[in-house]
C-alpha cells in the first residue's frame, strides 16, 4: 500500500456530496443508517449515469435513533429498492464511500448537522481520503460473499457489475427494513436537527463535610433507674446513671486524641477551608481522600482492641505503655457496677431473686446461695435491661462520615463571601468547574 494515495480530509456533509457528485461508475457505500439526502442525491446520480450502487448498513432501530441517519432515508431504500443492491450488516463502526476508484473513510456522527461547520472545518481532521491501491486493499476486507461481483473493463478503470439479487433474498431486506420502520413508527426519534447545542457543566471541586462517630466515649452512661425501681426502699442518694469509663479508663484511652489529630493531618492535605461554607476537595482527590480515612479508622480500631501490628499508625514512641484493650476496660467497668449493685440491693436480695424463678428454684434447692444468686441476677439485669455495651458494638460504632455536596451557581457566581475564600486560595472559576458542550431536544 502506498502511504503517498493516503490523506487526511476534515470531513463535511458538503464534502461527502462533493465526493458522491464524482460518481461515474460505481458507488460503494457502508454505513449504520443513512441521511435522506445521500439517499436522494445517490438516486439522481444513478438516473443520470446509471451507477452500480451497493448499501451496507444495520438492520436495527437503534442507529436511527443515536442520529447516524434519517427515518425517511430507510423508506425511501425499500420504495426504491430495484435501484440498489443491499446487504444488512451489523455494528458498523465506520462509515465507508468508495466512489468510482477512490475511498473516503470517516466516523458516521451527526457532527455534520451542527451549526458552527467552522468548527470542524478548523480542527482535526476527521477522515481520510484514499486511491485506488487503497480502494482496493479495503475491499478485501469486506466478506467474498458480498463483494465477488462480475467484473467488467470499461475505460481505465475496473469497475463492479452488481447481479440482480434473488427474490427470495429480497423479500426478506425488505420484510427486516419494515420492521424497523414499524418500530420508528411507534416510537419516533428524534430528529438531529431538532437537537440545539447546550453547555453541560462538571465541577472539578466538591463541597465536602465531614462526621467523627462513636469516638466520644467520656459521654457514654448507663440509666440505673430500671434497677433501682427494684428496690424495696429507695434512697435519693443513690446513682441514677452509671458512667461506663472511669476517670482513669479514659486516660487510658487518651489515643482518642492521636485519632483526630491522624485525620486532622489528612483534612490539611486533602481539603480547601472554606470557611462557614466548610471544605472542598478536588474530585480528583477524592478517591485516595476516603482511603487515608478508612486506613486511619481501621488502625485506630484494632489499636484500641489490642490487635493492633507493626506498621499500625498509632503504634509510635508516644504511646504510653501497652496499647489499650477496650475489652478488659468494659470487663472492669461492668464488674465494678456489679459489686455497686449487690452493695445497695443486699436489704432487697431475696425479692429481687424471686423475679428470677430459675434462680429462686436453685437457691431454694441449696443449689447457690442468695449471695451468688443475687451476683448472677444482677450480672444478666445490666446485660439484658441496662444494655451494657460489648467491645463489637463500641468499635462498630466508631466511623467517619463523609458527605458531598455540588457547588452551585449562587454560591460559584454570586456569593461574595464564597468567592473571597476561592481568592485566598488562589483559585478562579476555571478550576472549580469545567463547562462543555452538549446537546438537548429543542422544545416546541
Amino acid at each position: 500500500m502506498e502511504l503517498n494515495q493516503l490523506s487526511f480530509v476534515h470531513v463535511t456533509k458538503e464534502l461527502i456530496e462533493s465526493f458522491l457528485n464524482s460518481a461515474k461508475r460505481r458507488i460503494i457505500f457502508a454505513k449504520p443508517a443513512f441521511y435522506e439526502s445521500e439517499i436522494d442525491l445517490i438516486l439522481n446520480l444513478q438516473n443520470e449515469y446509471n451507477l452500480l450502487c451497493k448499501l451496507y448498513f444495520e438492520s436495527n432501530d437503534q442507529s436511527i435513533r443515536f442520529g447516524f441517519g434519517e427515518q425517511s432515508a430507510l423508506r425511501k431504500i425499500v420504495n426504491q429498492i430495484e435501484s440498489f443492491s443491499i446487504e444488512i450488516v451489523e455494528r458498523i463502526k465506520l462509515a465507508i464511500l468508495i466512489v468510482d476508484e477512490e475511498i473516503l473513510i470517516y466516523p458516521p456522527k451527526i457532527a455534520f448537522f451542527d451549526s458552527n461547520i467552522e468548527d470542524f472545518k478548523n480542527g482535526l481532521p476527521s477522515g481520510l481520503f484514499g486511491g485506488p491501491e487503497i480502494t482496493s486493499k479495503i475491499l478485501e476486507f469486506f466478506p467474498p460473499s458480498q463483494i465477488q461481483f462480475k467484473e467488467v473493463e470499461e475505460g481505465p478503470i475496473t469497475i463492479l457489475d452488481i447481479p440482480i439479487f434473488e427474490k427470495e433474498d429480497r423479500i426478506n431486506i425488505i420484510s427486516n427494513i419494515e420492521k424497523t420502520l414499524d418500530d420508528l413508527d411507534k416510537n419516533p426519534p428524534t430528529n438531529p436537527n431538532n437537537l440545539r447545542k447546550v453547555f453541560i457543566y462538571r465541577n472539578k471541586y466538591k463541597l465536602v463535610k465531614y462526621e467523627l462517630q462513636g469516638i466520644q466515649i467520656s459521654n457514654k452512661k448507663l440509666n440505673l433507674n430500671p434497677f433501682i425501681k427494684l428496690l424495696d426502699e429507695q434512697n435519693e442518694r443513690l446513682k441514677s446513671s452509671w458512667n461506663i469509663f472511669s476517670k482513669s479508663d479514659l486516660e487510658k484511652l487518651q489515643d482518642i486524641a492521636w485519632f483526630k489529630r491522624e485525620i486532622n493531618f489528612i483534612v490539611d492535605d486533602y481539603l480547601v477551608d472554606m470557611g462557614r461554607f466548610g471544605y472542598i476537595i478536588s474530585i480528583d482527590r477524592k478517591k485516595e481522600f476516603e482511603e487515608a480515612f478508612e486506613k486511619v479508622k481501621t488502625h485506630f480500631k484494632l489499636y484500641i482492641k489490642g490487635e493492633a501490628k507493626e506498621g499500625n499508625i498509632f503504634i509510635t514512641e508516644k504511646s504510653l505503655g501497652s496499647p489499650p484493650n477496650i475489652k478488659e476496660i468494659l470487663n472492669s467497668s461492668k464488674e465494678e457496677l456489679i459489686n455497686y449493685l449487690i452493695n445497695i440491693s443486699e436489704n432487697n436480695a431475696e425479692i429481687i431473686i424471686r423475679l428470677n424463678r430459675h434462680l429462686s428454684q436453685k437457691v431454694d434447692n441449696g443449689l447457690i446461695t442468695t449471695k451468688h444468686a443475687l451476683r448472677e441476677f444482677i450480672s444478666e439485669f445490666i446485660d439484658n435491661k441496662l444494655r451494657f455495651p460489648l467491645e463489637e458494638e463500641i468499635i462498630e460504632r466508631i466511623d467517619i462520615r463523609i458527605d458531598y455536596y455540588d457547588i452551585s451557581n449562587e454560591l460559584l457566581y454570586e456569593n461574595e463571601d464564597f468567592r473571597s475564600f476561592l481568592n485566598v486560595h488562589n483559585l478562579l472559576e476555571e478550576d472549580i468547574r469545567e463547562n462543555t458542550e452538549g446537546r438537548e431536544v429543542t422544545k416546541v
